[in-house]
C-alpha cells in the first residue's frame, strides 16, 4: 500500500500551467484600463513592489516575516514558508485628476501577482515561481484647439500595454548559533536568488483629427517590445536581542530583523515598429487611405538599471499578547542612466533617479481561540521620488495604508485572505502638471492543502 500524493502533484502542476497562462493573458487585457496620464512617459507607471500583505505594511518587502505568503521581492524569504501553497492578488483603483482648474475621475482594475511557493516541511530550503506586473501604460489624452485655416483640430494621445516579470527563485536558511537546552531564540540568516525575465509591449498612438472633412486626418502608431533576463539576490537575518524563558518556554523576546535585496542591471532587447498613415472617418470608423511611412521590427539594446532595497525592524513577542513588528525600508534605482531607444524620449520628460522610504507596523495576536485573534493587522506609510521628471519637476508620491489578513472560516488549513487599502497622491499642479489623488483597494489569497491527509508533494512513508 502506498501513501503518496502523485495525483495531487500532477493536478497542482496543471494548475500552475493554467494559472500562468491566464495571468499572462489577463495582464495584457487589464493594462488597457485607464491609468494615470503619467503612464505616457518612459516605461509607464512602475508597479509598486510587493504582494497584498506588503502593501498593507507600507510596501515593506525586505525584512518583515510572513510565513503564509510568497514574497517575490526578497528571495531569501522562501525558506520561511510554512508549506507549499498558491497565491494571487488583484487591485482596483479610483483616481481624481486635478490640473488646478478642473477635475476628472478614473477607475481601473488589474491583477497584482500570481505565485507558487514550494516548501518541504523540515528542510531549510524554499522555492518559488511567480509572475507579476512591472509597469503599466494606459492613458487617453485629448486636446482640441484652433489651427490656421481650420476651425477646430483635435489632438489625441493613447497608450496601452506594459511590462511583466516572470520569477523563479530559491533560498536556504542558516543558523549562526546552536540552540541550547533552554530553547532560547538563536541567530538565523537566509540567502536567496531570483532569476527573472522581463517581457511586454507598449503601444502608443498619436492622432490629428480635423473638423473640416475635406482634410485628411493622420495618426502614428508605435509598438515597442522589451524582453530580457535578469537576476537579484536577497538576504534576511533574525538576531535575538533579549529573551525570557521559563520552563523551556519563551515568555518574552525581542529580536532585530534585517533584510536586503540587490537587483543586477538587466540587458533588454528592444523591438520597435512605427506606422504613419492618413485616414478618413466613414460611419464613425477610421478608414486608412494612405501609408506615409512604415518601420518594421527595428531592433536595439537597452539596460534596466540596478536596484537596491535595504531595511530593518524590531519584533517584540509576548506569549500573552502576541508579536508586534515595526521598522523601515529604503529603496533606490538609478533610472537616470536609462535611455529610451529610437529617440522616443519626450522633450518635457526624462528618467530620473528614483528613491523611496517605507515605514510599517504589524500585530499578530497571541490568542487564536477567537476569529479576531487569528487575524494579522498592519499599517504603513510610503513616500517616494518616482523615476519621472517633467518640466524640470520631480514627480513625488506618498500613501498611507492599512492591511488585514484573515483565515478562511471553518477551514482547518493555513489558507488566508489578504486585504489592503491605500490613500495617497501623485504629482503636483506646479508647472502646469497634474495632481492625482488615489485610493487603491487590494485583495489577495493564499491557498494551502485542504486536509491533513492531502498534502501537496507529500513524500511516501510506506511502499
Amino acid at each position: 500500500m502506498k501513501f503518496s500524493s502523485t495525483t495531487n502533484a500532477k493536478l497542482f502542476l496543471r494548475l500552475c500551467a493554467l494559472c500562468f497562462l491566464h495571468m499572462a493573458s489577463a495582464e495584457s487585457r487589464a493594462q488597457i484600463n485607464p491609468q494615470s496620464p503619467y503612464s505616457r512617459f518612459v516605461l509607464g507607471t512602475l508597479a509598486e513592489p510587493g504582494n497584498v500583505v506588503a502593501a498593507g505594511m507600507g510596501g515593506i518587502t525586505t525584512w518583515a516575516e510572513d510565513r503564509l505568503a510568497v514574497n517575490l521581492y526578497n528571495p531569501a524569504s522562501y525558506q520561511g514558508l510554512v508549506r507549499t501553497g498558491f497565491q494571487a492578488g488583484a487591485q482596483g483603483s479610483m483616481m481624481t485628476l486635478n490640473d488646478g482648474v478642473s477635475t476628472a475621475r478614473l477607475s481601473n482594475a488589474q491583477p497584482r501577482e500570481i505565485a507558487f511557493g514550494f516548501k518541504r516541511p523540515g528542510t531549510r530550503w524554499g522555492f518559488a515561481l511567480g509572475l507579476t506586473p512591472f509597469s503599466t501604460s494606459g492613458y487617453a489624452i485629448t486636446q482640441t484647439t484652433a489651427v490656421e485655416n481650420v476651425p477646430e483640430t483635435t489632438f489625441s494621445y493613447d497608450g496601452s500595454g506594459g511590462l511583466n516579470k516572470a520569477v523563479a527563485g530559491a533560498s536556504r536558511l542558516f543558523r549562526l548559533s546552536r540552540p541550547d537546552s533552554s530553547d532560547k531564540p538563536v541567530a538565523l540568516i537566509a540567502a536567496g536568488v531570483n532569476f527573472n525575465y522581463y517581457f511586454g509591449t507598449i503601444t502608443q498612438q498619436r492622432k490629428v483629427v480635423f473638423s473640416d472633412v475635406t482634410f485628411a486626418n493622420s495618426r502614428i502608431t508605435e509598438n515597442t517590445s522589451y524582453y530580457g533576463p535578469s537576476a537579484e539576490f536577497g538576504m534576511m537575518a533574525s538576531l535575538p536581542l533579549y529573551s525570557e524563558v521559563q520552563d523551556k518556554e519563551v515568555k518574552k523576546s525581542l529580536k532585530l530583523q534585517l533584510g536586503a535585496n540587490y537587483g543586477l542591471a538587466s540587458p533588454l532587447t528592444v523591438r520597435y515598429s512605427e506606422l504613419a498613415e492618413s485616414f478618413y472617418f466613414f460611419a464613425g470608423q477610421p478608414i486608412p487611405i494612405d501609408t506615409v511611412s512604415f518601420t518594421d521590427d527595428s531592433r536595439t539594446e537597452s539596460t534596466l538599471p540596478s536596484s537596491l532595497r535595504i531595511g530593518g525592524g524590531l519584533t517584540f513577542s509576548h506569549n500573552a499578547i502576541g508579536a508586534i513588528s515595526a521598522g523601515l525600508e529604503w529603496r533606490a534605482q538609478q533610472w537616470s542612466s536609462f535611455a529610451l531607444p529610437f529617440d522616443q524620449s519626450s522633450a518635457i520628460s526624462r528618467p530620473a533617479d528614483a528613491s523611496s522610504l517605507h515605514a510599517g507596523v504589524q500585530f499578530l495576536p497571541a490568542s487564536d481561540e477567537k476569529f479576531l485573534g487569528r487575524c494579522a493587522y498592519r499599517m504603513g506609510f510610503r513616500q517616494s521620488e518616482t523615476y519621472l521628471s517633467l518640466r524640470e519637476t520631480s514627480i513625488r508620491q506618498q500613501a498611507l495604508s492599512l492591511g488585514l489578513t484573515m483565515p478562511l472560516l471553518y477551514s482547518r488549513t493555513w489558507s488566508r485572505l489578504h486585504f489592503a487599502v491605500e490613500w495617497g497622491s501623485t504629482g503636483t499642479n506646479d508647472n502646469a502638471l497634474l495632481q492625482e489623488d488615489f485610493v487603491n483597494v487590494m485583495v489577495g489569497f493564499t491557498l494551502s492543502p485542504f486536509f491533513k491527509t492531502d498534502e501537496w508533494f507529500m513524500y511516501r512513508k510506506y511502499d
